[in-house]
C-alpha cells in the first residue's frame, strides 16, 4: 500500500514537471531560432562592408542563403543556414511592399546601408517579425509585421504639428 501511494505521488509530480519543461525547452529552441536569422542580418551586413560588394539574403525552401554579388554580377554562396521544420516564412515585405516569400531577397550594401524590410515567421505556431531598416539593424517584434507605408515621408515634405 505504501508502495502505491509513493508511485501515485511520483506520477503526480511527474505530471506536474514534465509541460513545464518541455515549455522551457520550446522557449530555448524559439530563442535559438530567433537569433540565428537576426545573426544572419547582422552578419550579412558585416560582410558587404567587409567585402566591398551587395550581399544578399535569400529564401530556398527551409534555409536562408548569403550569397555576395560582386560587381561582374557573378553571385557567390557565403553560407547557407538550414532553419529546419520549425520556422515557417509566412510574410516578407521589400521596399515597403508586400513580397512573395519564395523569391524574397534583402540586400546590404557596402556603405553599411540596406533594403528595408521584414518577414513574418511562425515559429512553433508562435507569430514573430523581424523588421529590417534601411540601416540593417534587425529587430524582432512579436505578431505579423507592421504596416510600414505610414512611417515614409516624401523627401522634402515638412510635418507640421498643431497643439491643442
Amino acid at each position: 500500500m505504501e508502495m502505491t501511494v509513493i508511485t501515485v505521488i511520483l506520477i503526480l509530480i511527474a505530471a506536474a514537471i514534465v509541460p513545464s519543461y518541455v515549455s522551457v525547452e520550446k522557449s530555448e529552441q524559439l530563442k535559438a531560432d530567433e537569433g540565428t536569422i537576426a545573426r544572419l542580418a547582422s552578419k550579412t551586413k558585416n560582410d558587404a562592408v567587409a567585402n566591398q560588394n551587395p550581399v544578399r539574403l535569400r529564401f530556398d525552401g527551409s534555409s536562408v542563403i548569403e550569397e555576395e554579388v560582386e560587381q561582374d554580377g557573378e553571385i557567390n554562396q557565403l553560407s547557407e543556414v538550414n532553419l529546419g521544420s520549425t520556422v515557417q516564412i509566412d510574410q516578407a515585405e521589400k521596399d515597403y511592399n508586400t513580397a512573395d516569400p519564395t523569391s524574397w531577397d534583402w540586400t546590404a550594401y557596402p556603405d553599411g546601408t540596406s533594403d528595408p524590410g521584414g518577414i513574418q515567421v511562425t515559429i512553433d505556431s508562435e507569430v514573430r517579425s523581424l523588421i529590417i531598416p534601411a540601416t540593417g539593424n534587425a529587430a524582432w517584434t512579436t505578431g505579423p509585421l507592421p504596416d510600414v507605408t505610414e512611417d515614409q515621408w516624401t523627401a522634402g515634405q515638412l510635418l507640421q504639428r498643431t497643439t491643442t
